[in-house]
């Protein structure tokens, strides 16, 4: 048994309404993400246990781009 292996699927993912998800995006169960609807996430990209991402309310805010783990 691995600790921290639980992945969000990718219909959940879905479901959250990010400003915009990419392709083969892995974000663990134990991140926080705070004000999703303008959290832009590209392609490849992975998020591990107990990162933390706050965007603003208003505002350009947060984009992370394809390829970043």
């Amino acid at each position: 048994m691995h600790i921290g292996t639980s992945f969000y699927e990718e219909k959940d993912l879905k479901k959250f309404n990010f400003l915009s998800l990419g392709e083969n995006v892995q974000i663990k169960k134990s991140v926080g993400l705070y004000f999703i609807e303008n959290i832009s996430i590209g392609d490849n990209t992975r998020i591990d246990d107990n990162v933390v991402i706050v965007s603003s309310e208003k505002g350009p805010g947060v984009k992370i781009g394809n390829y970043v783990h």
